[in-house]
């Protein structure tokens, strides 16, 4: 959730030169690994070696907004037998604290370590704990407060806080992530989580951004029940608790011991059959998660406007009907356009010699709403070896007679195959292959620390074999390239070297602290190859940079950029029947940008040329007190020209979905967006 990036239209006035000057500032960026993708094109997580295709369904807000989506958790969207997470598809949303199990080779035997697991919709990492506390208790081995990461990484934090009682993990950027882990008991530094059991814990109750962006996720039995920002935006899930009976020709229990009963009580109550979502500022939805409802307009019947809805339907018998032997069952899911994808699932048979009988629900094809046409189909190994689970890094495997994937193609043809060769063996080795020409090649994984090589058609990204599993380089195969990084204590990029040679390097602050932590992993500067050197300013509230001064040019000017940021409150309705109120934390947003076009700029701002130099950009985001999601609804650009100081101005207006539908042209000579 960064700051938000506006363009510069040419206008009347020398516009052209403040343009390029922030362009050049905001292109000076900090030193960061290239992105890669364990995707490959048929949507193919090929560190876990499962199908994970990831299926966005409704969107509100923009990037201050919300969007949803969901994907699978073991190649299928059942996710019943894995043991790991919430019945039914994995949703965006979803987050937790766990417990999770590494391998760790010893001289004499295998070894396995429990860790805390945090997981949030846009990541994971684990924490490591005592294991001297007995069965089912915790303790950090710093005391009960604080848990160390356990890949040493010093920028991942988990402490418990007494203030918002739970766990709350602080990344690396300064993002709190906290959890509703509340505690039953605690004796010395030990103390038992209520978890319900070794692998289910209590969910997300809110992430907080640096910039003050706030997701706050009320939770109903471990699944989300209601998700909003602080910028008036909401999802409304509605779980249509209705029995799920038994299909016709149903297999006896004892022929299917994996498969669950028909009537599950918690699947209704676990797998949503609408999720919809809402402007606060226009509309409020005020819904019981649970109850029986013919569509998603009877759940909130006294909404004024008609808003984006997402729809999910499930053949009868779940979840014993995705199990079924020679039947296939279908999810479907009708987007906020109307658009309905099928994923269609098969039972496969395991071959395991304790348990011929056992079958396993896997995603066999994906029916695209686009296209009548089958999009991708899935072929699994009928064996019991071990499947790969994609929350982390890590690779984690969980046993059972899980089916393990071995081909796909799209339409017929455009195959792709895959070996996926993981056991839970000392030092094992998961190798995900497949012949896909064009894009991710492979990924080759290690049971005790993780990824070490990932291979596409043009780069091969190398990463360390031990804790905490770093990337080390990438080899690009188009030019032969060997592009290698250097991390310093804080496992922030210090340099990046080209076949030996400095390309460009950073420097940062000493140490973090509590007040620093949104900050402390930002560079002070960046150098390129020549020792041209970039200098930074960041605010500590909001994490925002907040002046970027680029090297000199050939006349010793250090072209230099100022961002001032206020924190503003959104207004919306915070409940059903109320008058919008003011949100209970601000967002902070850019509200100026200055610089000068020819000379510096000094300590306090003000150009060394003379006012006549300076060019300031101002933003509006509306009228307070009134309802107000912050979205951008105008800028004004003012500098000299013709001799005379002259200020253009641009309006943006925007539906009520947070969708930009209008724009005014400076020329109009407005002298307010409102």
């Amino acid at each position: 959730m960064g700051s938000r990036t506006v363009r510069h239209y040419r206008q009347t006035l020398s516009i052209a030169a403040v343009a390029a000057v922030c362009t050049a500032g905001l292109s000076a960026a900090p030193l960061e690994p290239p992105p890669f993708d364990v995707m490959n094109r048929h949507q193919v997580n090929m560190m876990s070696g499962t199908a994970a295709p990831r299926f966005i369904d409704l969107s509100i807000g923009g990037e201050t907004g919300l969007s949803h989506w969901v994907t699978t958790a073991n190649s299928d969207f059942v996710n019943y037998e894995a043991g790991y997470g919430p019945l039914g598809p994995r949703d965006k949303f979803f987050g937790r604290i766990v417990t999770a199990v590494h391998h760790k080779p010893s001289t004499n035997s295998s070894t396995w370590v429990v860790v805390m697991r945090a997981i949030s919709f846009d990541g994971a990492h684990d924490f490591t704990i005592s294991p001297g506390c007995g069965s089912g208790k915790l303790s950090s081995l710093n005391g009960f407060n604080t848990f160390a990461s356990y890949d040493g990484d010093p920028r991942h934090l988990l402490e418990y806080t007494s203030d918002r009682k739970g766990l709350v993990w602080t990344r690396p950027d300064g993002t709190r992530v906290v959890f509703d882990a509340p505690f039953s008991a605690k004796q010395g530094t030990c103390f038992q989580p209520k978890f319900t059991s070794e692998l289910a814990g209590y969910g997300i109750s809110r992430i907080e951004y640096p910039n003050g962006f706030t997701i706050t996720g009320g939770s109903a039995a471990n699944t989300p029940a209601e998700v909003k920002t602080n910028t008036g935006f909401q999802l409304t899930y509605v779980y249509a608790a209705k029995p799920h009976s038994a299909p016709d020709n149903d297999l006896p229990q004892e022929s299917q011991p994996w498969a669950p009963a028909a009537a599950d009580p918690n699947w209704s109550r676990a797998v949503p059959a609408y999720i919809i979502a809402v402007n606060n500022a226009f509309d409020y939805c005020a819904f019981s998660p649970y109850g029986q409802v013919a569509s998603a307009a009877d759940a909130c019947p006294d909404l004024r406007y008609r808003w984006p809805v997402a729809s999910y339907s499930w053949p009868a018998g779940m979840p014993r009907a995705a199990y079924l032997t020679d039947r296939t069952m279908t999810f479907s899911i009708t987007d906020a356009m109307g658009r309905v994808t099928n994923y269609v699932h098969k039972p496969f048979r395991s071959t395991s010699p304790s348990a011929p009988e056992w079958h396993v629900p896997r995603l066999y094809q994906v029916q695209t709403a686009t296209s009548s046409d089958v999009s991708v189909t899935y072929d699994y190994a009928t064996s019991s070896e071990s499947q790969g689970m994609d929350d982390t890094m890590y690779p984690i495997y969980v046993s059972g007679p899980a089916a393990r994937l071995r081909g796909s193609t799209r339409n017929g043809a455009d195959a792709i195959g895959y070996e996926v060769g993981a056991r839970a063996g000392q030092g094992s080795v998961s190798v995900n292959g497949s012949s896909d020409g064009n894009g991710i090649l492979g990924v080759r994984t290690n049971f005790t620390f993780g990824t070490y090589q990932i291979d596409t058609w043009d780069k091969t990204f190398s990463f360390e074999q031990q804790l905490p599993n770093k990337l080390t380089a990438v080899r690009r195969n188009t030019d032969g390239v060997l592009v290698e990084y250097k991390y310093d204590e804080r496992y922030n990029i210090r340099e990046i070297t080209e076949n030996g040679a400095v390309v460009s390097s950073a420097a940062y602050p000493a140490a973090c602290t509590v007040s620093t932590r949104k900050t402390c992993n930002k560079p002070l500067w960046t150098r390129d190859a020549n020792g041209n050197q970039t200098d930074y300013g960041y605010a500590a509230d909001s994490g925002h940079t907040v002046l970027v001064r680029l090297p000199p040019d050939k006349n010793g000017v250090r072209p230099e950029t100022r961002y001032d940021y206020q924190p503003k409150y959104a207004f919306y309705l915070r409940s059903a029947g109320a008058q919008p109120q003011r949100a209970d934390t601000p967002l902070h947003v850019l509200v100026r940008e200055r610089k000068c076009l020819t000379g510096n700029m000094n300590d306090g701002g003000d150009c060394s040329k003379g006012s006549a130099d300076a060019v300031v950009t101002e933003y509006d985001y509306g009228p307070e007190e009134q309802p107000n999601n912050l979205l951008l609804r105008g800028m004004t650009v003012t500098a000299f020209a013709d001799g005379v100081r002259q200020t253009r101005r641009t309006c943006y207006t925007n539906d009520i979905y947070g969708n930009r539908i209008g724009e005014t042209r400076p020329q109009a000579g407005l002298n307010s967006c409102y």
